[in-house]
């Protein structure tokens, strides 16, 4: 009844990417290109013999967007997992907002470096000599990436500069095919590296993080950023916008046209219910205590991602969430 009353009784637009030359040669640029094209809406740094592979990633991660742009106006009609990934058609909007910012490159004030500056999202690749050359950082990149279980990037809150580890460059690029994960018992079978393991998607994760700013899940949130794809699924409605996971798999599944998913309303997701054990007890707790405030957090879910509104989740937040 709720997702009922919430839902969008309109449709977006249609969106339309945002465009630059393409490279004229993909596998010819990608060898030789050491420098970023003119025409190219992000910054990279330090990346050199990278930066084709990077610029083709980044590439790739805008194509993979225009899906999922004008899928994510149709709320709970979705046919690839927004109701799994963001429980409510009342969403809708603010993870449009999300994604039309990185597609859009949108620049924020108020970043590291120099928060009088407008800045999209810039890349750098880590180095040992990293945290030397970019002396705002209070955290070591070069000692963040040189953890045993270490992701393959970094993004320090408040900065203008996703910083890349050199683990980067083992992932592959793009799927090759369409990798849709199976679904058995209304749970979806394995972790979800399958389907949005990829560059071009952990590029996308990797700016959610830039524009929820401190409003985004972490390490040291409460709760933390989860990755496994069912333990996105099971989060609540709040946590789901601010998981950056979430959109990940997201884009990953309407690009490849995913429609085999879960339904949150039912066992294992649903309150009091289990399906014979299958989901870490921890889930089922947080489930059975976040669920009954669904409406309380719907109503916390801002309905616009304005430039001044994303520019504030950088800010000071009284809320760890920023949504007062």
């Amino acid at each position: 009844m709720l997702a009922t009353i919430l839902s969008p009784v309109f449709c977006l637009p249609q969106y339309t990417p945002l465009q630059f030359p393409a490279l004229e040669n993909d596998t010819i640029a990608v060898t030789n290109i050491t420098t970023v094209p003119a025409s190219f809406p992000f910054l990279i740094e330090g990346c050199s013999a990278h930066t084709g592979i990077l610029v083709s990633v980044l590439t790739k991660a805008l194509v993979a967007l225009t899906p999922a742009l004008n899928d994510v106006g149709l709320g709970l009609d979705s046919r690839h997992g927004f109701k799994a990934l963001f429980k409510d058609g009342a969403t809708s909007t603010y993870v449009r907002g999300i994604l039309r910012s990185i597609a859009s490159a949108q620049p924020l004030k108020g970043l590291q470096p120099d928060p009088s500056v407008p800045s999209a999202p810039r890349f750098a690749c880590v180095t040992p000599s990293t945290i030397s050359q970019y002396k705002f950082l209070e955290i070591d990149p070069w000692e963040i990436c040189s953890l045993p279980d270490a992701g393959q990037s970094v993004y320090p809150v408040g900065s203008s500069y996703i910083f890349l580890c050199p683990s980067f460059w083992r992932g592959e690029v793009a799927p090759q095919k369409n990798t849709c994960p199976s679904v058995k018992r209304n749970q979806f079978l394995g972790r979800g590296e399958a389907v949005g393991m990829y560059l071009t998607y952990l590029v996308i994760h990797e700016m959610v993080h830039f524009y929820l700013g401190k409003a985004s899940l972490g390490l040291y949130s409460n709760p933390p950023e989860v990755y496994p794809i069912n333990d996105c699924v099971a989060l609540d409605i709040l946590d789901s916008v601010h998981n950056p996971q979430n959109y990940q798999f997201y884009v990953a599944m309407v690009e490849q046209g995913c429609t085999k998913v879960p339904d949150p309303d039912q066992p294992p997701f649903l309150p009091g219910h289990s399906n014979n054990g299958s989901l870490p007890a921890i889930l089922l707790t947080q489930a059975a205590h976040t669920q009954p405030s669904l409406a309380a957090n719907v109503e916390k879910v801002p309905t616009m991602t304005t430039l001044p509104r994303l520019e504030s989740l950088h800010g000071d937040l009284d809320d760890p969430l920023g949504l007062q």
